[in-house]
Protein backbone atom coordinates (compact mmCIF):
# COMPACT_ATOMS: atom_id res chain seq x y z
CA UNK A 1 0.00 0.00 0.00
CA UNK A 2 1.41 3.43 -0.93
CA UNK A 3 2.55 5.62 1.94
CA UNK A 4 -0.20 8.20 1.31
CA UNK A 5 -2.88 5.49 1.48
CA UNK A 6 -1.44 4.12 4.72
CA UNK A 7 -1.44 7.58 6.29
CA UNK A 8 -4.96 8.21 5.06
CA UNK A 9 -6.16 4.92 6.57
CA UNK A 10 -4.45 5.81 9.85
CA UNK A 11 -6.15 9.22 9.92
CA UNK A 12 -9.53 7.60 9.22
CA UNK A 13 -9.06 5.12 12.07
CA UNK A 14 -7.93 7.87 14.46
CA UNK A 15 -10.93 10.04 13.55
CA UNK A 16 -13.34 7.13 14.04
CA UNK A 17 -11.87 6.46 17.49
CA UNK A 18 -12.29 10.16 18.29
CA UNK A 19 -15.92 10.02 17.24
CA UNK A 20 -16.63 6.97 19.43
CA UNK A 21 -15.04 8.73 22.41
CA UNK A 22 -17.16 11.86 21.84
CA UNK A 23 -20.36 9.79 21.50
CA UNK A 24 -19.56 7.97 24.75
CA UNK A 25 -19.00 11.31 26.48
CA UNK A 26 -22.41 12.53 25.28
CA UNK A 27 -24.03 9.27 26.49
CA UNK A 28 -22.45 9.74 29.90
CA UNK A 29 -23.72 13.31 29.95
CA UNK A 30 -27.26 12.06 29.23
CA UNK A 31 -26.93 9.58 32.08
CA UNK A 32 -25.69 12.33 34.41
CA UNK A 33 -28.57 14.55 33.29
CA UNK A 34 -31.07 11.85 34.33
CA UNK A 35 -29.48 11.74 37.77
CA UNK A 36 -29.62 15.53 37.94
CA UNK A 37 -33.31 15.39 37.00
CA UNK A 38 -34.02 13.23 40.05
CA UNK A 39 -32.19 15.65 42.33
CA UNK A 40 -32.47 19.32 43.14
CA UNK A 41 -30.84 21.20 40.30
CA UNK A 42 -30.18 24.84 39.54
CA UNK A 43 -30.53 26.79 36.32
CA UNK A 44 -26.74 27.30 36.32
CA UNK A 45 -26.13 23.54 36.51
CA UNK A 46 -28.43 22.92 33.56
CA UNK A 47 -26.92 25.68 31.41
CA UNK A 48 -23.37 24.53 32.21
CA UNK A 49 -24.19 20.93 31.28
CA UNK A 50 -25.97 22.05 28.11
CA UNK A 51 -22.96 24.14 27.08
CA UNK A 52 -20.63 21.18 27.56
CA UNK A 53 -22.96 18.95 25.54
CA UNK A 54 -23.10 21.47 22.67
CA UNK A 55 -19.30 21.62 22.68
CA UNK A 56 -19.03 17.84 22.41
CA UNK A 57 -21.50 17.73 19.52
CA UNK A 58 -19.63 20.51 17.70
CA UNK A 59 -16.42 18.48 18.02
CA UNK A 60 -18.21 15.36 16.75
CA UNK A 61 -19.54 17.32 13.76
CA UNK A 62 -16.02 18.50 12.92
CA UNK A 63 -14.70 14.93 13.12
CA UNK A 64 -17.52 13.73 10.86
CA UNK A 65 -16.70 16.48 8.36
CA UNK A 66 -13.07 15.40 8.37
CA UNK A 67 -14.05 11.74 7.95
CA UNK A 68 -16.21 12.70 4.99
CA UNK A 69 -13.25 14.39 3.35
CA UNK A 70 -11.02 11.39 4.02
CA UNK A 71 -13.38 8.49 3.47
CA UNK A 72 -16.55 9.77 1.78
CA UNK A 73 -20.08 10.17 3.27
CA UNK A 74 -20.46 8.67 6.72
CA UNK A 75 -23.31 6.61 8.21
CA UNK A 76 -22.37 7.73 11.72
CA UNK A 77 -23.91 11.21 11.62
CA UNK A 78 -27.45 10.06 12.42
CA UNK A 79 -26.42 7.95 15.46
CA UNK A 80 -24.27 10.82 16.75
CA UNK A 81 -27.14 13.25 16.37
CA UNK A 82 -29.53 10.85 18.11
CA UNK A 83 -27.19 10.65 21.11
CA UNK A 84 -26.93 14.44 21.18
CA UNK A 85 -30.67 15.08 20.85
CA UNK A 86 -31.50 12.55 23.56
CA UNK A 87 -29.42 14.46 26.12
CA UNK A 88 -30.37 17.88 24.72
CA UNK A 89 -34.12 17.31 24.94
CA UNK A 90 -33.79 15.98 28.47
CA UNK A 91 -31.86 19.07 29.58
CA UNK A 92 -34.28 21.42 27.84
CA UNK A 93 -37.22 19.76 29.59
CA UNK A 94 -35.49 20.28 32.91
CA UNK A 95 -34.92 23.95 32.09
CA UNK A 96 -38.63 24.59 31.53
CA UNK A 97 -40.52 26.44 34.25
CA UNK A 98 -43.38 24.59 35.94
CA UNK A 99 -45.79 26.70 33.93
CA UNK A 100 -43.86 26.06 30.72
CA UNK A 101 -45.23 24.87 27.42
CA UNK A 102 -47.00 21.53 27.30
CA UNK A 103 -46.78 20.90 23.56
CA UNK A 104 -44.80 18.05 22.08
CA UNK A 105 -42.13 20.07 20.24
CA UNK A 106 -38.62 19.20 21.44
CA UNK A 107 -37.01 22.33 22.89
CA UNK A 108 -33.66 22.11 21.16
CA UNK A 109 -31.43 24.84 19.81
CA UNK A 110 -31.64 24.73 16.04
CA UNK A 111 -29.08 26.08 13.58
CA UNK A 112 -29.44 29.71 12.58
CA UNK A 113 -29.40 31.21 9.09
CA UNK A 114 -28.05 34.75 8.79
CA UNK A 115 -28.77 35.33 5.11
CA UNK A 116 -25.29 34.56 3.77
CA UNK A 117 -25.42 32.24 0.70
CA UNK A 118 -22.26 30.49 1.93
CA UNK A 119 -24.11 29.42 5.08
CA UNK A 120 -27.11 27.92 3.30
CA UNK A 121 -25.83 24.42 2.52
CA UNK A 122 -24.62 23.84 6.07
CA UNK A 123 -27.83 25.28 7.51
CA UNK A 124 -29.99 23.21 5.15
CA UNK A 125 -28.22 19.95 5.99
CA UNK A 126 -28.44 20.39 9.76
CA UNK A 127 -31.98 21.74 9.67
CA UNK A 128 -33.40 18.92 7.55
CA UNK A 129 -31.78 16.22 9.67
CA UNK A 130 -33.03 17.68 12.94
CA UNK A 131 -36.57 17.98 11.61
CA UNK A 132 -36.71 14.47 10.19
CA UNK A 133 -38.80 13.28 13.16
CA UNK A 134 -41.51 15.91 12.70
CA UNK A 135 -44.55 15.14 10.53
CA UNK A 136 -46.84 18.14 10.89
CA UNK A 137 -46.25 21.22 8.70
CA UNK A 138 -47.22 23.49 11.60
CA UNK A 139 -44.39 22.06 13.71
CA UNK A 140 -41.89 22.47 10.89
CA UNK A 141 -42.92 26.07 10.26
CA UNK A 142 -42.56 26.79 13.98
CA UNK A 143 -39.03 25.41 14.09
CA UNK A 144 -38.01 27.15 10.88
CA UNK A 145 -39.31 30.46 12.21
CA UNK A 146 -37.03 30.09 15.24
CA UNK A 147 -34.04 29.41 12.99
CA UNK A 148 -34.68 32.56 10.97
CA UNK A 149 -35.00 34.97 13.90
CA UNK A 150 -31.62 36.50 13.07
CA UNK A 151 -32.57 37.15 9.44
CA UNK A 152 -35.84 39.05 9.25
CA UNK A 153 -36.37 38.99 5.43
CA UNK A 154 -36.42 35.19 5.38
CA UNK A 155 -38.52 35.02 8.55
CA UNK A 156 -41.10 37.37 7.02
CA UNK A 157 -41.14 35.34 3.79
CA UNK A 158 -41.76 32.03 5.54
CA UNK A 159 -44.48 33.53 7.74
CA UNK A 160 -46.25 34.94 4.67
CA UNK A 161 -46.06 31.58 2.91
CA UNK A 162 -47.45 29.76 5.94
CA UNK A 163 -50.31 32.25 6.29
CA UNK A 164 -51.15 31.80 2.61
CA UNK A 165 -51.65 28.05 3.12
CA UNK A 166 -48.50 27.01 1.24
CA UNK A 167 -47.22 23.54 2.18
CA UNK A 168 -43.98 23.39 4.11
CA UNK A 169 -42.21 21.51 1.31
CA UNK A 170 -43.08 24.22 -1.21
CA UNK A 171 -42.26 27.03 1.23
CA UNK A 172 -38.87 25.44 1.96
CA UNK A 173 -38.12 25.24 -1.77
CA UNK A 174 -39.10 28.87 -2.31
CA UNK A 175 -36.92 29.95 0.59
CA UNK A 176 -33.93 28.21 -0.97
CA UNK A 177 -34.59 29.76 -4.39
CA UNK A 178 -34.89 33.23 -2.88
CA UNK A 179 -31.89 33.29 -0.56
CA UNK A 180 -29.42 30.70 -1.89
CA UNK A 181 -27.41 32.08 -4.84
CA UNK A 182 -25.05 29.42 -6.15
CA UNK A 183 -22.43 31.69 -7.71
CA UNK A 184 -22.23 33.95 -4.67
CA UNK A 185 -21.93 30.91 -2.39
CA UNK A 186 -19.29 29.30 -4.61
CA UNK A 187 -17.11 32.42 -4.69
CA UNK A 188 -17.79 33.13 -1.03
CA UNK A 189 -16.15 29.95 0.20
CA UNK A 190 -12.92 30.77 -1.62
CA UNK A 191 -13.03 34.36 -0.35
CA UNK A 192 -13.27 32.99 3.20
CA UNK A 193 -10.21 30.84 2.59
CA UNK A 194 -8.18 33.75 1.25
CA UNK A 195 -9.23 35.93 4.20
CA UNK A 196 -8.07 33.45 6.86
CA UNK A 197 -5.53 35.23 9.04
CA UNK A 198 -1.92 34.09 9.01
CA UNK A 199 -0.92 31.88 11.94
CA UNK A 200 1.70 33.79 13.92
CA UNK A 201 3.00 30.99 16.16
CA UNK A 202 2.95 27.16 15.93
CA UNK A 203 -0.32 26.00 17.51
CA UNK A 204 -2.27 22.81 16.86
CA UNK A 205 -5.61 24.61 17.11
CA UNK A 206 -4.68 27.12 14.39
CA UNK A 207 -3.35 24.44 12.02
CA UNK A 208 -6.43 22.22 12.40
CA UNK A 209 -8.76 25.20 11.97
CA UNK A 210 -6.98 26.09 8.71
CA UNK A 211 -7.32 22.49 7.48
CA UNK A 212 -11.04 22.55 8.27
CA UNK A 213 -11.54 25.76 6.28
CA UNK A 214 -9.81 24.22 3.24
CA UNK A 215 -11.75 20.95 3.46
CA UNK A 216 -15.03 22.82 3.87
CA UNK A 217 -14.23 25.01 0.87
CA UNK A 218 -13.33 22.07 -1.37
CA UNK A 219 -16.34 20.00 -0.30
CA UNK A 220 -18.75 22.92 -0.66
CA UNK A 221 -17.42 23.81 -4.12
CA UNK A 222 -18.01 20.26 -5.36
CA UNK A 223 -21.42 20.15 -3.69
CA UNK A 224 -22.54 23.44 -5.26
CA UNK A 225 -21.38 22.21 -8.67
CA UNK A 226 -23.10 18.87 -8.12
CA UNK A 227 -19.88 16.96 -8.76
CA UNK A 228 -19.66 13.48 -7.27
CA UNK A 229 -16.04 12.97 -8.29
CA UNK A 230 -14.22 15.12 -5.76
CA UNK A 231 -10.65 14.58 -6.95
CA UNK A 232 -8.49 17.66 -7.47
CA UNK A 233 -6.23 18.21 -10.47
CA UNK A 234 -2.57 19.19 -10.12
CA UNK A 235 -3.22 22.92 -10.56
CA UNK A 236 -5.90 23.03 -7.84
CA UNK A 237 -3.72 20.94 -5.49
CA UNK A 238 -0.80 23.28 -6.08
CA UNK A 239 -2.85 26.42 -5.51
CA UNK A 240 -4.39 25.10 -2.29
CA UNK A 241 -1.02 24.08 -0.89
CA UNK A 242 0.48 27.46 -1.82
CA UNK A 243 -2.37 29.31 -0.12
CA UNK A 244 -2.10 27.16 3.01
CA UNK A 245 1.68 27.61 3.23
CA UNK A 246 1.11 31.35 3.00
CA UNK A 247 -1.08 31.14 6.12
CA UNK A 248 1.38 29.10 8.22
CA UNK A 249 3.93 30.45 10.66
CA UNK A 250 7.64 30.19 9.80
CA UNK A 251 8.38 27.53 12.45
CA UNK A 252 5.68 25.19 11.12
CA UNK A 253 6.84 25.65 7.52
CA UNK A 254 10.42 24.92 8.58
CA UNK A 255 9.35 21.67 10.28
CA UNK A 256 7.31 20.64 7.26
CA UNK A 257 10.19 21.22 4.88
CA UNK A 258 12.31 18.84 6.96
CA UNK A 259 9.87 15.99 6.31
CA UNK A 260 8.80 16.75 2.71
CA UNK A 261 10.52 15.16 -0.29
CA UNK A 262 12.02 17.82 -2.58
CA UNK A 263 11.52 15.60 -5.64
CA UNK A 264 7.85 14.86 -4.99
CA UNK A 265 4.83 16.90 -6.11
CA UNK A 266 2.36 16.63 -3.24
CA UNK A 267 -1.41 16.63 -3.51
CA UNK A 268 -3.51 18.39 -0.88
CA UNK A 269 -4.48 15.14 0.90
CA UNK A 270 -0.81 14.25 1.39
CA UNK A 271 0.18 17.75 2.47
CA UNK A 272 -2.75 17.81 4.88
CA UNK A 273 -1.58 14.53 6.40
CA UNK A 274 1.81 16.11 7.11
CA UNK A 275 0.10 19.15 8.63
CA UNK A 276 -2.07 17.02 10.88
CA UNK A 277 0.99 15.10 12.00
CA UNK A 278 2.63 18.36 12.97
CA UNK A 279 -0.52 19.50 14.78
CA UNK A 280 -0.56 16.24 16.77
CA UNK A 281 3.07 16.77 17.74
CA UNK A 282 2.30 20.27 18.94
CA UNK A 283 -0.73 19.02 20.90
CA UNK A 284 1.42 16.39 22.64
CA UNK A 285 4.05 18.98 23.49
Amino acid sequence: MPRADEERAELVETSKNQLVALENSMKRMASDAKKLKDQAHTWVQIKTTTGMLDGLYEQASNVLLRLKGLDGPQQRREPSMAVYLNAKVLLEEMAQKPSGRSDHLPRIELPRFNGSPTEWLSFKSRFEKRLSALNEDADKFAFLGKCLENFEPAKNSIEALENSGTSFAEAWQRLETRFYKRRIAFEGYFSKLLKVKKIMSPKAKGILALIDVVDTTVHAAHQIQGERNQTLDCVVNGLIIAIVKGKLDDATISKLEESLDLQKIYIWAEFKAELEKRANQLACQ
